[in-house]
């Protein structure tokens, strides 16, 4: 990910080192800060940019969910450390990942010509899939299902580290920005191709089985090269997300497995109701297909050293500097 030219900033008990990243709702810094015991430790700063930060019912809705996220402690999910405020400006820390996103690497993979491999594929999907079981199946401290339902499942918010880990990031923070008037189009056109059916609608209520679709789309994504209902303006893009008509992935890459073609459809079923109804049900499935589709010889699972070593082939130089300076 190229940086532009960046001054160290100190930023309440932060020092903003680089920019990372910039986004329609902030800009994302990597940062330093002295812990207790005298320790550095680095963290990803998410700066909210000015428009939100002065629209109080997105700082509030933003704030009710930080509160949820805060409890979400998983390795396939990038932890929230605080949400808080510095001069005006109010922000997000974060567990720092050296890495790069998965819409990254989808477009470094294109651009190579050559597709991700079946079981790479599934492997991160199944990542994918355990960090959202885990969150979908939080619960309070009376047993009570905090329903949390990320809403923005795509590329853009997968996290995949230098060192072979799939981690999902930005809980919370899409339902917020889905309910700001600020919202820009821009940003809207950009994650219409990643929805699920009903969240085109206003009139259906959200649970977790729009992030199980939203998956769907990203595998299909992964194993064709292809993103079923991109379009250059939003009414079409609704219109083919509301329709949601699939060309079976087999048709597009002869490959792709019937039993592993199975699971996509049924992740991608357009009525909810006919979806895995639990993510964890897709990580059962996934196990089971990688385990018969393991070659002679080879260990049956798939683990972070191989997606280390994928990421490696599109990325040398860069693992190779964040090695060389200790990161």
């Amino acid at each position: 990910m190229s940086q532009s030219k960046f001054s160290v900033e100190k930023f309440g008990k932060y020092l903003l080192i680089e920019q990372a990243a910039s986004g329609g709702m902030a800009v994302i810094y990597k940062a330093a800060a002295k812990m207790s015991d005298a320790s550095i430790q680095t963290f990803a700063i998410k700066r909210i940019l000015p428009q939100y930060s002065t629209d109080q019912e997105f700082i509030s809705l933003l704030h009710d969910e930080a509160k949820l996220m805060v409890r979400l402690n998983h390795p396939n999910i990038v932890s929230m450390v605080e949400f808080g405020k510095h001069n005006e400006q109010f922000y997000i820390a974060m567990e720092y990942i050296d890495g790069i996103t998965l819409k990254d690497l989808i477009t470094k993979v294109a651009s190579h010509h050559e597709p991700f491999t079946i079981d790479m594929a599934s492997h991160i999907i199944r990542e994918i899939a355990i960090g959202l079981s885990y969150a979908h199946r939080r619960k309070d401290e009376n047993g009570k299902s905090l329903a949390i339902v990320h809403r923005d499942v795509s590329p853009a918010n997968i996290l995949l580290s230098f060192q072979g880990d799939v981690k999902v990031a930005d809980f919370g923070i899409s339902k917020a920005q889905s309910q700001s008037h600020k919202t820009q189009v821009g940003i809207i056109r950009g994650k219409i191709g990643y929805m699920s059916p009903e969240q085109t609608r206003s009139d259906i209520d959200i649970d977790h089985r729009s992030d199980l679709y939203s998956l769907g789309i990203i595998f299909y994504e992964m194993l064709t090269g292809l993103r079923p209902f991109a379009s250059n303006t939003i009414p079409e893009a609704i219109k083919l997300v509301r329709e949601g008509k699939l060309v079976k992935p087999s048709e597009v890459r002869q490959d792709i497995p019937k039993n592993l073609e199975a699971i996509m459809l049924k992740i991608l079923a357009h009525d909810r109701e006919e979806r895995y109804q639990h993510a964890q049900d897709i990580v059962d499935d996934l196990n089971e297909f990688l385990v018969q589709h393991a070659p002679l010889g080879r260990p049956v699972r798939i683990s972070h050293v191989d997606l280390m070593g994928f990421i490696q082939r599109f990325y040398k130089k860069e693992m190779a500097k964040a090695s060389s300076v200790g990161i």
